[in-house]
């Protein structure tokens, strides 16, 4: 009989299963919609010059993303942390992006084909940016939760 029989089993939390594969879906789902492949592959005359480093800083970070959540997800703590890092980073970024366009003058003129909807949706989507990365440091960082990742 083998000491690895006889140590506990990790138990993984629900929050772990449930905030790792969010973070995954979200980063494929970022990584699919603005052309990070045709860019990574240097296929960028379609782009204009300004926004190709903007596409690769968020092709990596969601290549990032998908590796931490990984890394996470098993248990290993410098993925934990990798983890944190780079979903805040991301979802700061986009938060930072819907601010802009939610603070743009012409954000606030509802034409008429648009409704109120129109405007709250982003502002929505603002606050979500703003509460996901608290809401992952929060847990990750609960003693509950960093229990799993001390464990062997």
């Amino acid at each position: 009989m083998s000491n690895k029989n006889l140590l506990p089993k990790k138990h993984r939390p629900l929050g772990v299963w449930i905030l790792t594969i969010h973070a995954l879906i979200f980063a494929l789902f970022i990584f699919g919609v603005n052309n990070s492949m045709m860019v990574l592959k240097g296929e960028v005359a379609m782009f204009a010059s300004d926004d190709v480093p903007f596409i690769l800083l968020a092709a990596y970070l969601c290549i990032g993303i998908i590796i931490a959540s990984f890394l996470t997800w098993i248990g290993w703590e410098p993925g934990r942390i990798f983890f944190l890092v780079l979903t805040s980073i991301l979802y700061l970024w986009m938060g930072q992006n819907m601010f802009s366009w939610i603070t743009h003058p012409s954000f606030w003129k509802i034409l008429p084909w648009e409704t109120i909807w129109d405007q709250i949706v982003p502002i929505i989507e603002f606050i979500g940016y703003i509460l996901t990365p608290i809401l992952y440091i929060w847990y990750f960082n609960k003693p509950s939760t960093r229990a799993f990742y001390r464990k062997l």
